[in-house]
């Protein structure tokens, strides 16, 4: 069972094996999740965590704690996704990794926004911008512009959503990436309809 202490895998074999198995996991959960199957992306959230709770303290054990941190909403019960969502950012941080810590802090504004707790969103997705420019990891970054400007957008903040819609623009002229316009797009014209600006949010894509 997740969570239980398993005996962690010392033979490097085994130890490839399972982390392949745990981001095949992960990948599996984040296509189910887009495909609005709850329940298989609640069960192969659950494999993710199982295969990598054998490797120990790593960054697909980080990354698999924060994928249940999302799942357990589903349930919901906040008090786990609170408890993973808080062991995971530890597990990062202990091990290091910096693309762990981006995807986590990212997973964990994804949530509180969706618990409508606006200001730990924005920290939470803040901290994932500046690792993801840290590490120079230029399409985390364009993911992360949209879902952090949605998080200002929400809490009526419609000036800073706007000024990080400019700063995904400015992103996607210098590394083109068709799906990030349309965020880009897609934000403005939510962010003037939400100011009774529906007019000029139909022009943007006239």
């Amino acid at each position: 069972l997740v969570g239980m202490s398993p005996t962690v895998v010392d033979d490097p074999v085994e130890r490839h094996r399972l982390r392949e198995a745990s981001l095949a996991a992960e990948r599996l959960a984040q296509t189910y999740f887009f495909l609005n199957q709850q329940n298989r992306c609640f069960v192969t959230s659950l494999q993710t965590a199982f295969f990598a709770e054998r490797l120990g303290p790593s960054a697909e054990l980080a990354r698999s704690y924060a994928v249940l941190n999302v799942a357990f909403g589903y349930v919901p019960m906040p008090r786990v996704v609170e408890r993973y969502g808080r062991r995971a950012e530890e597990i990062a941080d202990q091990v290091g990794d910096g693309h762990a810590v981006g995807f986590v802090a990212f997973l964990r504004g994804l949530v509180a926004i969706g618990a409508g707790q606006h200001a730990q969103a924005r920290a939470f997705l803040k901290r994932a911008l500046a690792t993801a420019t840290r590490n120079g990891d230029v399409r985390s970054a364009q993911e992360i512009h949209p879902v952090l400007a949605h998080a200002h957008n929400c809490a009526g903040m419609f000036d800073e959503a706007m000024a990080l819609y400019d700063g995904l623009e400015d992103s996607v002229r210098r590394n083109p990436n068709a799906q990030g316009s349309l965020w880009a797009l897609g934000g403005r014209g939510t962010a003037l309809a939400w100011q009774g600006q529906g007019r000029a949010a139909l022009g943007l894509w006239q």
